[in-house]
């Protein structure tokens, strides 16, 4: 097989369950459940399209994806705290994959050993750039990148050239997908001797942080892009909460 195996998807039609929130739970659940496998491949596939029904059952194979049905706890998710929703989404993910495993002779105990790290770590996925060095040689920094199913928080790690870690710093809390993240884990770099961070807008928009400051700073750098709109754009990828729907279409009319 070509590629390894990279989703699992609940496809789900339900008008009294909000989607989107479903859609990124299932996204963040199934990448740290598909990361917790530490590279193992499921023979002969590598995605799982899972379909709620009225019981579970491997329906087909279309080439390298795996066709499912699972039973779906409705209710539960319904009036369930973000946290069971969370593991209800998880088992979904779970008996899906086991389907598999028990159709196609897949290892369980690697699935297992992926449920339990995904429960352990408290459904938050984690990813930490690369380090890069400062010109100056006497410091390095990466990006570290937090989902917990509500939003994405990025921040910037400070370390010594000994590899002692010296401080973190949050750069910006924003929307699940707002930012292209894959984009965003290129767009980090060294501004100068003491700030790291990222860069947006064509590089017309800086969040960068120092090991030597407590807080970030934000600079708006205009070349073709007007400053209302750089101001905007960041205005509207920086993670909020809203009381109702209203508020929501007030603040996306701003």
């Amino acid at each position: 097989m070509r590629y390894g195996f990279s989703d699992i998807t609940i496809y789900q039609s339900d008008k009294d369950i909000e989607n989107s929130d479903f859609s990124n739970r299932n996204a963040l659940i199934s990448t740290l459940y598909i990361d917790f496998l530490e590279g193992y491949k499921p023979k002969g596939v590598t995605r799982i399209s899972v379909q709620i029904d009225t019981e579970d059952e491997v329906r087909t194979k279309f080439g390298s994806i795996l066709h499912v049905a699972v039973k779906f706890n409705k209710e539960g998710y319904l009036n369930g705290t973000q946290e069971e929703r969370n593991l209800i989404i998880l088992d979904t993910i779970h008996r899906a994959a086991m389907l598999g495993a028990e159709k196609i002779e897949w290892d369980k105990n690697v699935l297992e050993q992926a449920y339990n790290r995904v429960l352990s770590g408290g459904f938050i996925y984690r990813k930490e750039t690369s380090k890069k060095t400062a010109q100056n040689k006497q410091y390095q920094a990466s990006l570290l990148v937090e989902k917990n199913g509500n939003s994405t928080i990025i921040s910037a790690i400070f370390y010594g050239m000994d590899g002692q870690q010296l401080k973190t710093v949050k750069l910006i809390e924003t929307f699940h997908d707002s930012i292209s993240f894959s984009q965003l884990l290129k767009n980090n770099k060294w501004f100068n001797d003491h700030e790291f961070g990222i860069h947006l807008a064509k590089g017309q928009i800086q969040i960068k942080a120092s090991y030597d400051k407590q807080n970030p700073e934000t600079v708006f750098s205009p070349v073709d892009i007007p400053i209302e709109e750089l101001e905007g754009y960041l205005r509207r990828i920086t993670y909020r909460t809203f009381a109702n729907h209203f508020e929501y279409v007030e603040w996306a009319n701003k």
